[in-house]
Parts: structure tokens; C-alpha cells; sequence
């Protein structure tokens, strides 16, 4: 299989970026092309209820396109020129209509779980985009 189209989802968390960066050094290794899609406003990941969307919404320090232009400037430091798009919205939503719309190889996260037990790291939101999605999934914990 060949991994030249390489989406990585942000969402403006510190451990985003190791998801990131493993998406960078991937795309430089394998002479492919990085798309970060940067999901603005919803550093909550599991919210589910409108009230939690609107609160994870307000408590977002980001400006729009800010974690785009960051991962644009980042990857500019190791040689790399990415695409980025700014997503309003829930992330897995969001990373299902894009992974839809473009022709992904491979789609890198980072598990927002803290737990090891087996059924809560498959329960999170990112795992469940599994078999919803047309690429490879890679999960960085």
C-alpha cells in the first residue's frame, strides 16, 4: 500500500502534536503530502450535548485559522509545506466529511483516552471513525 496523501487531525491540544509531528517525519520519509486538519472550537472531543459543544466553544483560546497557520509554521521548520484546513465544529464529524471529500491514504490522530483498558481506548470517538472512513487509520498514544 502506498502512503502518499497523509491527513493529520488537530485539535489545538498539547498531545495533538505528537500526532502532528509523526505525520510530518511520515510525509518527509515516505516523499508524500500532509493535509492538517486543524478542528477550531472543539477541544472537547467526546462532547456530545449542545451545552458541552457551546462551553468547550467558549473556553477555546484559539483564533480562526491560528492552529493552521501553527501547523503550516511547524512543519516549515523540518522542510515540509502542508496543506491546512480550519474546521469549525465536532472533530470526528468533521474528519469524516474530509476524509470523504479528499482521496487520504491514511488519516493520523492522537487517542485522547488516559485509560489502557482495551474497551475505553476502542470506546473513544477517534476509534470509532474505524470502518467509517476511506483510509488507514494510525492512532498515536
Amino acid at each position: 500500500m502506498m502512503l502518499k496523501r497523509i491527513l493529520v487531525a488537530h485539535n489545538g491540544w498539547d498531545g495533538a502534536w505528537e500526532a502532528f509531528d509523526i505525520g510530518v517525519e511520515l510525509a518527509l520519509e515516505l516523499i508524500g503530502t500532509l493535509h492538517a486538519a486543524c478542528i477550531e472550537g472543539d477541544r472537547h472531543l467526546c462532547t456530545k450535548q449542545p451545552d458541552e459543544v457551546r462551553d468547550a466553544n467558549a473556553e477555546s483560546d484559539s483564533h480562526p485559522g491560528g492552529q493552521a497557520q501553527d501547523c503550516g509554521s511547524r512543519a516549515a521548520l523540518k522542510g515540509l509545506d502542508i496543506e491546512t484546513t480550519a474546521w469549525p465544529g465536532h472533530a470526528v464529524k468533521a474528519i469524516m466529511d474530509l476524509t470523504r471529500k479528499e482521496a487520504f491514504d491514511l488519516l493520523v490522530v492522537r487517542d485522547a483516552g488516559h485509560s489502557s483498558i482495551y474497551e475505553h481506548i476502542w470506546d473513544r470517538p477517534f476509534c470509532k471513525l474505524r470502518g467509517r472512513i476511506p483510509c488507514s487509520l494510525l492512532m498515536v498514544k
